[in-house]
């Protein structure tokens, strides 16, 4: 679940930068599992039922888009992302 808009910009090792920040900054996140589970879950608390891969990225680009819109924001290490950005670069840092 690389955050991909942010990968057209940022190298990986930058992705895990930002991802250690997050974790460091969100205590409670800082496992796969949670992780996964925040990711995969919509803001009325179901669960995706997502097929595939497409299906998922479509889902999460759509969850970044309404954070931005809604101002669910955060800032590591000087980027600006959405929620759902930052759990996405704390997943590949610790995947990777």
């Amino acid at each position: 679940m690389r955050p991909l808009v942010l990968a057209n910009f940022c190298d990986a090792k930058t992705i895990r930068e930002i991802g250690d920040s997050y974790r460091a900054q969100v205590p409670a996140e800082n496992r796969l599992e949670k992780l996964r589970e925040l990711l995969l879950t919509d803001e009325q608390g179901r669960k995706s039922d997502a097929p595939n891969d497409d299906s998922i990225s479509e889902m999460l680009n759509k969850k970044v888009n309404c954070e931005f819109k809604e101002g669910k924001i955060v800032v590591e290490d000087g980027w600006v992302l959405s929620k759902t950005e930052a759990r996405q670069c704390a997943l590949y840092s610790l995947e990777g």
